[in-house]
């Protein structure tokens, strides 16, 4: 984003890949998303145990689930703030595409078990499904 509004750094091509990247992140940014991610970890050390006990899992169950998927957003961040504003257009544009992929295959399995359902009832069963999803 800084290289955005302010304009590239004037870098060597020759520099390593980390301090040309030090040079150019946003360290508020970054700071601020390693805060809210601690602080969203202390929350969930907070809630996961009485929940995690009524679901009949481990104590910290969510807090490690939180700590899994956190780490792995924070890793993509870290990588795609690495990358050329064009390599990151384009992957983007593959990850807007999948992610349609994803979308319309399951509303069509949505629509195809709405139907198997509609045909498998009686009418009188059919319009009380209809009338409960308005």
């Amino acid at each position: 984003m800084t290289e955005m509004v302010h304009g590239p750094l004037p870098v060597e091509v020759r520099d390593p890949i980390l301090p040309r990247w030090w040079r150019t992140v946003d360290r508020w940014t970054m700071a601020s998303v390693l805060f809210l991610f601690i602080f969203g970890l202390i929350l969930a050390l907070a809630a996961s145990p009485p929940l995690a006990e009524r679901n009949n899992l481990d104590a910290f169950h969510y807090v490690h689930r939180q700590a899994v998927f956190g780490g792995l957003a924070l890793f993509a961040m870290t990588i795609t703030s690495m990358m050329s504003p064009d390599t990151v257009r384009r992957w983007s544009t593959v990850g807007f595409g999948c992610a349609l992929v994803v979308v319309f295959e399951s509303s069509r399995d949505v629509v195809v078990l709405s139907i198997v359902v509609l045909c498998s009832n009686s009418q009188s069963e059919n319009d009380a499904i209809i009338r409960s999803t308005r």
